[in-house]
């Protein structure tokens, strides 16, 4: 869950800059997003708050993590 990865890397980064690399990363294909309950990814729109971070999942994309 999105809001895992925020807890885990709290001692480290601020909430917008773990959005930031998520983001990143998601748009240059290292991670893929899935949703939870949501008919349709749009549904739920980046960034997401609180709540809806809750039900954000992210998983290794199409590119190796070696390639970044």
């Amino acid at each position: 869950m999105q809001s895992e990865i925020r807890w885990r890397l709290r001692s480290v980064y601020d909430r917008q800059e773990v959005v930031d690399i998520l983001g990143y990363l998601s748009s240059e294909g290292y991670l893929s997003v899935r949703y939870d309950n949501c008919e349709q990814p749009g549904d739920l729109f980046f960034p997401y708050d609180e709540q809806e971070e809750s039900r954000v999942y992210w998983f290794i994309g199409e590119k190796h993590w070696y390639q970044v």
